[in-house]
């Protein structure tokens, strides 16, 4: 099995080509989660992701931290690389991120 048929084995209800349709078209509520594998590229585009989940949701990222509004209870994931671990500590001292950040080597 491969790409889509993965995740639907992992129990997605609805995937969304991003390629194919704009996030924010294809969906007509918001979500429980965003898996975010492309790179944020703006505030913008982190912010439109942070959007799509509904309160109390889940932002899990691979490819840039997605910031999020603390009063709608939504939690952040970022699993970044080596070279930006300096801007994840930086960010948490100032509190500009919120939860946990766990590092391994």
């Amino acid at each position: 099995m491969y790409g889509f048929e993965v995740v639907r084995c992992q129990g997605t209800d609805e995937i969304v080509d991003y390629t194919v349709t704009p996030i924010e078209q294809a969906l007509s509520e918001p979500v429980d989660a965003v898996l975010n594998l492309v790179p944020v590229q703006s505030p913008e585009q982190a912010a439109k992701s942070a959007a799509l989940v509904r309160p109390g949701g889940k932002v899990v990222s691979i490819a840039g931290a997605v910031p999020v509004d603390e009063a709608s209870g939504t939690t952040t994931v970022y699993f970044g690389v080596r070279t930006e671990l300096a801007e994840i500590h930086r960010r948490g001292d100032v509190g500009q991120l919120r939860g946990e950040e766990l590092i391994v080597p």
